[in-house]
């Protein structure tokens, strides 16, 4: 846009928000306005800063004619009041404006307008409650902000016409919560909270559009892919030559098949081309229609079949040559293959459009004598692999049995102890748990399976009878010995004749120690209850012990001697 008139005059607008001339002003933000005052040849005289920090008067001035443009912005709202044109004015103190009409002819009385600005004098005193925070914080602070918020309303009343929209109202307010922090306080009337919610809202926009790029991006690759391939396939078939086997024209219709299904699944994405998937999707179609009559007309030759009839007799003579069980699933697996593919031949030939009824009978009659064959295979392969593996399984169920005896002896020689009895045991029942589930479809297999659990479990249980007979055998002996030790050692005691002695003696003596250690075989052993009476027995002996000696010294004087009455 072409403005002439900021040739007479130009004024930068505080803050840097844009521009001021005498007939209008522009500012930043895009927006701006024209006064088709008439006026030319206006000159900037001055400007008046209103001690509020938010009111600017700029006065323009016509040297020829004495005429005054007052042209007053507020930094807040960010416009201009209308625009006063007068042939002189004068501004008091306490704000009141004066000014003269102009007028085009002599006149002995002219009126005078009076207005109330906010342009007072900068030491005019106006009624304030200096208690208050804004107050603290001055008028430039508040107006800095006011401005801001401003801008930050002027962009939410925008519509969504540029990208950068919500980037711009993310970003002010944003600046504004770091840099004005008592936009938080009430007496500002927590202003921040409008602001947060503008920020989130902008966010979440924002983050919306991320989404929706994000999922236009992921839907332009889907369809390329698909309908890329969807192209090649329709390209490799325009430049097949004549095709000799039946297997070619079902994998094509097959290929077909899979194209049109994904094609029809991108209708389903957001944001997809639906002209563009559409006509690929009838371009396949109308593919599939040439294939399908190409194919029907191929099935209706004489030697159609011949390839499934080929294979089917060479895997026939395969199964008469079978000798390991592994060979049958070979052969099995060759068969499986034949199958699935007359399966889908069958499917196929059921959708293809064919008018007369007869060429469908004589195209399953066909396949129907090929499938018949192919069931005498199956049933004889079965058969084989049955009597196979009935002679391999027994040849594997032997060597197994043999293993697990020769496992039981070693198992029955490690075992010394209870519980390794029962471990050992433990393990070789699960073995024969797992043979069970090798060999579940032969039932002599199990009779014998179960005899040799039985076998596993008596063996054990009697090692484990014997071992609990030769350690209680054991444990009494050693209960024994130490029985008649103690009794030395308690006579042994009855000689001391002091406590030191006593103490000494269970210190160093050998009986005490034989004593200790009995006890500590008798733990080794298992039998706690053996052991905890021996270990109590050979305490309350020394307690008789330091007892009767302290008795003695009680009762008895003279080395024994004589008795001892009174103190």
């Amino acid at each position: 846009q072409r403005l002439d008139a900021l040739a007479e005059a130009c004024i930068l607008l505080p803050d840097g928000q844009g521009l001021i001339f005498p007939h209008g002003f522009y500012l930043q933000t895009g927006e701006g306005k024209l006064f088709d005052s008439g006026l030319r040849d206006m000159l900037f005289e001055k400007r008046i800063a209103s001690p509020n920090g938010e009111d600017f008067l700029y006065v323009f001035y016509n040297k020829e004619n004495g005429t005054y443009l007052l042209l007053s912005y507020n930094l807040i709202a960010q416009r201009v009041d209308n625009p006063i044109i007068c042939s002189g004015y004068a501004l008091f103190e306490d704000g009141e404006l004066c000014y003269l009409r102009p007028d085009a002819e002599a006149k002995k009385h002219h009126a005078v307008q009076i207005w109330q600005t906010p342009y007072v004098a900068a030491d005019f005193e106006l009624p304030v409650t200096q208690e208050s925070m804004l107050y603290n914080l001055g008028n430039k602070e508040i107006v800095r902000a006011m401005a801001e918020v401003q801008e930050v309303l002027t962009l939410v009343g925008k519509e969504d016409s540029y990208s950068g929209l919500y980037l711009d109202l993310i970003r002010r307010t944003t600046t504004l919560a770091d840099t004005y922090h008592w936009l938080r306080d009430p007496a500002a009337q927590a202003l921040a909270e409008p602001l947060a919610d503008i920020q989130q809202t902008a966010t979440s926009a924002v983050e919306e559009f991320d989404k929706v790029r994000s999922i236009r991006k992921n839907t332009a690759e889907t369809v390329q892919r698909v309908l890329g391939q969807a192209d090649e396939l329709r390209a490799r078939i325009s430049r097949m030559a004549d095709v000799t086997e039946v297997n070619e024209y079902v994998g094509l219709l097959a290929a077909l098949r899979a194209a049109r299904g994904e094609v029809i699944s991108l209708k389903e994405l957001r944001y997809v081309d639906l002209p563009a998937v559409e006509k690929a999707a009838e371009d396949l179609t109308e593919v599939s229609k040439q294939v399908a009559g190409q194919t029907v007309e191929f099935l209706l030759r004489p030697d159609a079949l011949k390839p499934y009839a080929t294979r089917v007799q060479a895997i026939a003579e395969g199964v008469e040559k079978v000798q390991k069980t592994t060979e049958a699933n070979e052969r099995e697996k060759e068969a499986n293959a034949v199958s699935s593919e007359l399966e889908l031949l069958i499917e196929v030939v059921g959708n293809l459009p064919m008018d007369d009824p007869t060429q469908t009978t004589r195209i399953i009659d066909s396949i129907s004598t090929i499938y018949a064959g192919f069931n005498q295979i199956r049933a004889a392969l079965k058969r084989r692999r049955q009597a196979l593996a009935g002679t391999e399984a027994q040849a594997e169920f032997t060597a197994q049995l043999k293993l697990l005896e020769q496992a039981l002896v070693n198992y029955l020689d490690l075992s010394d102890t209870p519980a390794k009895c029962d471990e050992y045991s433990t393990k070789l029942l699960v073995q024969l748990e797992e043979l069970e589930g090798k060999f579940p479809d032969f039932d002599q297999f199990l009779t014998q399976l179960a005899e040799r659990r039985e076998t596993v479990y008596e063996a054990f249980e009697s090692r484990k009878v014997s071992l609990v007979a030769a350690r209680n055998q054991r444990a009494s002996a050693l209960a024994q010995s130490a029985e008649r030790i103690i009794k030395a050692v308690q006579n042994r005691l009855g000689r001391l004749e002091t406590l030191a002695d006593i103490n000494g003696y269970f210190a160093a003596d050998m009986l005490v120690e034989k004593v200790r250690q009995t006890v500590q075989d008798l733990l080794d052993l298992g039998d706690t209850v053996k052991a905890d009476e021996l270990q109590s027995r050979l305490k309350t002996v020394k307690e008789d012990a330091v007892r009767q000696l302290k008795d003695r010294a009680e009762l008895f004087t003279d080395g024994g001697q004589a008795l001892k009455f009174g103190s």
